[in-house]
């Protein structure tokens, strides 16, 4: 129970921050900023790549250690979740993951946000998770990667993505598969949110998380009332 609790209160703590003002780092807070060690493809004979979205840094947020930096150079290692940022020197760090309480990184137009949460479990994700909505309820997603030998022509390795969407409810995380699942995990609101579906013509498809959004901030939305 105590490692949920703690899931709670992350998704109340740090996410506001990310959606504030940043301040800009100097090359004081470098120190700070690029506390990591070097880091190396260990992979490189592996079609495809380790990263969440795209192998190239986009300009996102970090923060670590108390403090949000803005304008930082990362990409999300989804095989080893480890978060890897620029320098300004132009090297490639992996992030002290003690220290990074949250990050976000753009992607077609969306802001994706992520938070460091406990220990690991089947009903528990651990490491970077993935914040698509909070509030009464929260939805979030761990994303992963694995290698699957001889994927290509029974010759070379490749890398397949994967993931998992958990409903944060009463201070507990739920596995979601699907939108009867969903619905049945929101049982209280279930007839409104059926209209609420049915009237927008929302389609859920558990392939692209994003799609459930809608469901959970309408909850949320009938949770205050």
């Amino acid at each position: 129970m105590k490692k949920y609790i703690l899931l709670a209160f992350l998704l109340t703590s740090f996410l506001p921050d990310l959606k504030a003002g940043f301040s800009e780092p100097d090359t004081a807070d470098n120190q700070i900023l690029y506390n990591g060690k070097i880091w190396r493809n260990l992979y490189s004979k592996v079609r495809g790549h380790a990263f969440l979205f795209s192998d190239k840094f986009e300009s996102g947020s970090v923060k670590i250690a108390g403090r949000t930096f803005t304008n930082v150079d990362v990409r999300y290692d989804i095989y080893k979740d480890e978060l890897i940022a620029v320098t300004g020197n132009g090297f490639l760090i992996q992030m002290n993951k003690e220290m990074v309480e949250a990050f976000s990184i753009p992607h077609d137009g969306i802001i994706y946000e992520f938070i460091r949460t406990g220990s690991d479990t089947l009903r528990n994700p651990n490491g970077y998770v993935n914040v698509l909505a909070s509030g009464t309820v929260s939805l979030l997603v761990k994303y992963r990667k694995k290698i699957v030998y001889l994927a290509v022509d029974n010759k070379y390795d490749q890398f397949e993505q994967l993931h998992r969407m958990y409903l944060m409810k009463d201070g507990a995380p739920y596995p979601v598969n699907s939108r009867r699942n969903l619905l049945a995990l929101l049982d209280d609101r279930k007839q409104e949110l059926k209209t609420f579906i049915r009237k927008e013509n929302l389609k859920t498809v558990r392939k692209n998380p994003n799609s459930f959004r809608a469901v959970v901030e309408y909850y949320n939305m009938l949770s205050q009332k």
